[in-house]
């Protein structure tokens, strides 16, 4: 009977502190959500835009394009403490120039 009884607290805490940690992240979410970076705008960018995104000079070679764009992704990336709306504008540099 002690045991049922140990096994029923054991199981209730852990329901507990299940419920207690999916509140905690669900608010967490509720905060990112609202400090998101704004979207960027759907233009498309010229090549000179994307050069001057990237910092490289006309007749780039494919290999410049991904070593500038991997270094400041490195360094721009959401994940790594920078903003959101520059690694759009660094993604669609990439993409423009290597059509």
């Amino acid at each position: 009977m002690l045991r049922v009884l140990i096994l029923a607290l054991a199981v209730f805490g852990l329901f507990t502190v299940i419920r207690m940690l999916r509140g905690f992240w669900a608010e967490r979410l509720r905060q990112a959500s609202r400090s998101r970076a704004p979207s960027v705008p759907s233009h498309k960018l010229s090549r000179h835009e994307a050069l001057e995104i990237l910092g490289l000079r006309e007749g780039a070679s494919r290999d410049d394009i991904l070593r500038t764009y991997r270094d400041l992704m490195r360094k721009l990336h959401p994940d790594s403490g920078g903003s959101g709306y520059l690694a759009s504008k660094l993604n669609q540099a990439k993409d423009t120039l290597l059509e």
